[in-house]
């Protein structure tokens, strides 16, 4: 099956990402790479393997990866679209459908890149025909992008959130804790009973099995705390930071930040609901009030390389 076939049977099953929504080809993707599922936690270049519980086997593992790799190699099946950065993101306000791109030629060979209803393309009952140029769409959806990444007092409100959730996000560690005081309870007791002259062999053997116990409850407690790293208020202003650095005309920077911040646009008649990847994260845009060189203006000049693995590794937006 390839990654498309995929999604789309995972979304039937009912399967959902981190944020609540249906898969999509980069989750879908991400799954399939994601190392840690052989049991290794990386942090910075440190790798450690066996730190958290391998839930894919090795051979598989590899035999999945070069399947990735050979499909890379191999002539892309949608080369003409594998650049339109909004697909899987676009619903029809009309009819619930996706907006899929598509190219069309103009009297003097002239070529076009849309975004269009899917049903109203098949003429499929939708009769919203009009499409949305490709350029203006992506440029308005970036400058809305940058807007959020711009804005300290908003940034400094998500940051605050992202922490608060961290502390919230684990119900395991809790639980854990909370059994762990009560087996060092019970520890104290027993050598309270001891000093006070009461021992018996069971009670020997009860000692042995609750501190077998508090030593095994540890450990996971301690694993726990390393399937994520807390990031603190300054980790996260500063990934901010690293954002409003990127080269806004790069197609690998335009791709990460659509990732990490859209959830999801409805196109409506005469405007746009964008759903961003946080609470409350929802802004009506009305198409007309923008044009492409007013978006373009707005960009940030600074130039970065992208590390891709970096801003989709440590994303705060993924659990808000």
């Amino acid at each position: 099956m390839s990654i498309k076939q995929l999604v789309k049977v995972m979304n039937e099953k009912g399967m959902r990402n981190t944020w609540g929504t249906e898969m999509t080809i980069t989750t879908m993707t991400n799954v399939l790479k994601n190392r840690r599922y052989l049991g290794e936690y990386r942090y910075g270049d440190i790798v450690n393997k066996g730190e958290i519980p391998q839930i894919v086997p090795d051979k598989l593992f590899d035999d999945v990866q070069r399947a990735i790799a050979k499909n890379r190699r191999a002539p892309a099946k949608h080369k003409a679209t594998e650049d339109y950065l909004l697909t899987s993101k676009l619903v029809c306000g009309n009819c619930g459908s996706l907006w899929v791109g598509e190219i069309g030629t103009s009297r003097n060979g002239a070529k076009h890149r849309y975004y269009k209803c899917i049903n109203a393309k098949r003429r499929k009952g939708c009769n919203k025909k009009k499409g949305i140029k490709k350029e203006f769409l992506e440029d308005l959806v970036l400058k809305k992008i940058m807007e959020i990444i711009m804005d300290d007092e908003l940034i400094d409100k998500l940051s605050d959130i992202a922490v608060e959730q961290q502390s919230k996000e684990n119900i395991a560690i809790p639980a854990l804790r909370s059994n762990l005081k009560e087996i060092n309870k019970s520890i104290d007791n027993i050598i309270k009973a001891i000093e006070d002259g009461i021992y018996t062999s069971s009670t020997k053997e009860r000692l042995q099995e609750l501190e077998k116990s508090r030593d095994e409850t540890e450990l996971l407690i301690a694993k726990e705390e390393i399937k994520k790293p807390f990031l603190s208020k300054e980790d996260i202003v500063a990934w901010f930071c690293e954002l409003r650095k990127l080269n806004i005309e790069s197609l690998s920077a335009r791709k990460c930040l659509i990732d990490i911040f859209i959830n999801s646009i409805v196109v409506y008649e005469n405007e746009l609901q964008i759903l961003f990847n946080y609470r409350d994260g929802t802004e009506t845009v009305p198409v007309e009030i923008l044009t492409c060189s007013d978006i373009k203006s707005s960009f940030p000049p600074e130039k970065s390389t992208l590390r891709r693995a970096f801003f989709n590794e440590i994303n705060p937006l993924r659990d808000l």
